[in-house]
């Protein structure tokens, strides 16, 4: 069972890039295999939300669900995963992400990784709009400059990535009004924000980059002779990948910081280490021989600092939504919502490494902006993936 892999910073932002605003088209994305194709249909003008006398329709929903699912995906499948959105899980949608702008939809016991999901999706939706509804109220309005982004987003969506915007179901005119609450919802935020300042504890974020050979006692004979033995050719200078042949086991690359999911006794021990060194690490009768690369991997360090921060954010948010919709009326058509589903899978794994290898050789890097929670914090999402 590998518990390791290494994010990589810009592999991440193009995932994210990919399946959001920018779509970033390739050849054989363009062929689309998803059963969701021209997913539009007679609900996508039908209310799905509303905010006292906003209406949402339905069409909202999807885009943000159906770019979800695909951002899921991509940034599982680009790490070596694939997506099982029928696991269960218990708790709320809080659970799913960073914690929720939003007190959070509740999900019963039973629910699946799908429905969490979609409860967050809603979640960021009620947002989007309620911020965007304070920017407006609060006299901001959006320029010509702000016009001219949003028409290059659509321009961008609809000849990007085929697989997406089929699943999505979107046309001009709907990404048009979505682009349009996004960025009254960026200056809405930064209306909220201006006078707060976000830091972060350098140490706490401070992310190491590993090897670490994985020995349980169920599929390796004497692991603790193993783990001494393979621990002893590391401090020899010997290459990594020769141990590996040698011993026929593979060695796992990743990121190790405060924040991982890891066991204590893993985590201190790659927190403790220099570049250059090595340890085993006992954690429940597993061993774990641990190389350090780097102690401080600044490409994964700068990704969980820039999610600490939009953690601060998010609570900042949290707290004035709670105030600002106190006296609001908000309901979901929850019959509609049900309707939209994760059963096809939007990309494979072949779209992907499609996709990374021409991003990488074009040098197109997207992102879509700091405020925007769309594809925020992909790093920090609980998801049941599976080999």
């Amino acid at each position: 069972m590998k518990k390791f892999k290494r994010l990589v910073a810009k592999s991440l932002s193009i995932i994210t890039a990919l399946s959001l605003f920018t779509g970033c088209s390739s050849d054989n994305a363009n062929t689309n295999t998803n059963t969701n194709t021209n997913n539009t249909s007679a609900d996508d003008n039908k209310t799905l939300i509303t905010i006292d006398d906003i209406n949402i329709p339905f069409s909202v929903g999807k885009f943000y669900a159906y770019n979800t699912q695909a951002s899921y995906e991509a940034y599982y499948l680009a790490n070596g995963y694939t997506m099982d959105w029928s696991v269960k899980y218990t708790g709320t949608s809080t659970d799913v992400t960073e914690p929720s702008t939003l007190e959070g939809e509740t999900v019963a016991a039973d629910a699946t990784i799908e429905d969490m999901v979609k409860a967050d999706v809603l979640d960021r939706i009620k947002i989007f709009y309620t911020v965007a509804k304070y920017a407006k109220d609060n006299g901001i309005t959006l320029d010509d400059a702000d016009y001219k982004e949003i028409d290059q987003y659509v321009k961008d969506y609809l000849a990007g990535n085929a697989k997406v915007s089929a699943a999505t179901g979107a046309t001009a005119e709907s990404l048009k009004s979505i682009y349009e609450t996004e960025s009254y919802y960026n200056k809405g935020c930064d209306l909220i924000l201006k006078d707060e300042n976000f830091t972060v504890n350098e140490e706490d974020i401070r992310q190491t980059h590993i090897y670490v050979f994985e020995l349980y006692p169920d599929n390796i004979e004497f692991p603790e002779d193993t783990a001494k033995g393979i621990l002893k050719r590391m401090q020899n200078g010997e290459d990594i990948k020769q141990i590996s042949d040698i011993y026929g086991i593979t060695v796992s690359e990743g990121n190790v910081g405060k924040d991982s999911t890891v066991g204590d006794n893993i985590k201190s021990t790659c927190l403790s280490l220099h570049d250059g060194d090595s340890a085993i690490a006992v954690e429940d009768g597993a061993y774990f021989v641990i190389y350090c690369i780097e102690e401080n991997d600044e490409d994964a360090t700068e990704i969980a600092r820039e999610d600490a921060i939009s953690l601060q954010k998010s609570a900042k948010l949290k707290e004035f939504y709670d105030e600002y919709t106190k006296n609001m009326k908000i309901t979901v058509d929850e019959e509609l919502w049900n309707k939209i589903t994760f059963n096809n899978s939007i990309f494979t794994e072949d779209d992907i490494k499609d996709l990374i290898s021409e991003t990488t050789t074009t040098g197109e890097n997207a992102t879509t902006g700091e405020n925007t929670t769309t594809g925020a914090n992909l790093s920090n999402s609980i998801v049941a993936p599976t080999k």
